[in-house]
Order: structure tokens, then C-alpha cells, then sequence
């Protein structure tokens, strides 16, 4: 539960591993995952920030709109993670991301409304922060082609891992609804990753 959490705050672990130690070890940290943390971390400390400034009226069950928003964020984000419980995955923790992103919003804008013309620091963090969540965006699409090349070749042994999953269809509507899926799956084009810049694996993470 608690890595699950710490993923959508800091984006460490990935699928339940610490990818800056095993990185490390392995004699170099990728920028992807460089960008991932900073930026995660970054916008986590403006929310915390937020909550921390808005605690007081909290405690008086004060809560205006923005509160509202950041408290069911906060909520949505415990909730996900108790029922990844048992199973460490990052897409378990989707809906969470999406509630994060938006006490991200609320929490920022209150930033830089109080600080409009008195932090230079502070917008240079921002500038830190926005310009790694458009890599990490860019990344989305490079990630999404990727996975959709490795399911595509997926698709071409969906028999014989059927067999070994004890799985093959017996019936007539089984078979047709697989070689359907497998049909959809192959006949649809993709892009070859491969065929694509080798440092976009390392920036886009």
C-alpha cells in the first residue's frame, strides 16, 4: 500500500521497484527517471505545501471549492492504494493519478497567486517542474507505442500461451472471438520502437 502511494507522489517505486537504486547499480540512473522524480517531487511539495496552509481551516471544517478538491484528492489516493494492497502495479493507481493531478492544479495556482511578483526562485521551480511533466507527457505516447508493438507480437502466440495457461477454447464462439482479437491485433500497424531513437528509452521512462 505505502509504495503504492509513494509511486503517484514521487513516482518511486515503479511496479513495486526502486528504480534509482537498481539504476545506480547498474553504473548509470537513466534521465527519464531523473525527470520522473524531480517533477513528481516538486509538485508533491506544492500540494503539501497547500495542506499545510489550509490545515487550520480544516480542522474548523472550513472548506472552500479548492479545499474540496485537494481533500477528495488526498482521500482518492489513500483509497487506491489500501486496494492495491495485495498486488503492486502501476496501473492499479490510474485513478489516483488523475485526482493527483488535480490538487496539483489546485495547489499550484495557489502558489503562484500568493507569491505573484515576490519569488523569482519560485518560478524558476515551477519552470523545473512544468518542463519535466511536458517530457514526462511526450513519454506517454513513446511508452503507449511500445507497449502496443509488444502486445501486437504477443498476439502471435496467443495459442500456445492459452495451452499453457489451460485455457483453449472448446467452443465454436471461443475460437472465433480469439482469432478475432488476434486478427484486430496484428492487422492493426504500429510503430517498430526499434526503429526509433535508442536515447528515448533513457528520457522517456
Amino acid at each position: 500500500m505505502v509504495t503504492s502511494i509513494l509511486s503517484v507522489l514521487f513516482s518511486e517505486p515503479r511496479a513495486g521497484i526502486w528504480t534509482i537504486p537498481v539504476e545506480f547499480m547498474r553504473g548509470r540512473v537513466a534521465g527519464g527517471t531523473i525527470i520522473n522524480v524531480v517533477s513528481s517531487t516538486l509538485t508533491t511539495i506544492a500540494i503539501a505545501w497547500c495542506v499545510a496552509t489550509r490545515w487550520a481551516a480544516w480542522r474548523q471544517r472550513h472548506f472552500d471549492r479548492d479545499d474540496q478538491i485537494v481533500f477528495v484528492a488526498l482521500a482518492m489516493i489513500l483509497a487506491n492504494g489500501i486496494i492495491s494492497y495485495s498486488y503492486t502495479k502501476d496501473e492499479i493507481m490510474g485513478p489516483a493519478g488523475v485526482f493527483y493531478a488535480l490538487a496539483a492544479f489546485v495547489a499550484i495556482a495557489a502558489l503562484v497567486s500568493r507569491f505573484t511578483t515576490r519569488a523569482p526562485a519560485l518560478a524558476l521551480v515551477l519552470f523545473i517542474a512544468a518542463s519535466g511533466w511536458v517530457v514526462r507527457t511526450a513519454g506517454l505516447h513513446y511508452q503507449m507505442h511500445l507497449m502496443a508493438f509488444n502486445d501486437r507480437n504477443e498476439w502471435v502466440y496467443v495459442d500456445d500461451w492459452l495451452e499453457r495457461q489451460q485455457s483453449t477454447p472448446t467452443t465454436a464462439e471461443g475460437k472465433r472471438l480469439v482469432n478475432q482479437l488476434r486478427e484486430d491485433a496484428l492487422e492493426r500497424a504500429t510503430i517498430n520502437p526499434y526503429l526509433l531513437s535508442p536515447r528515448l528509452d533513457q528520457w522517456f521512462r
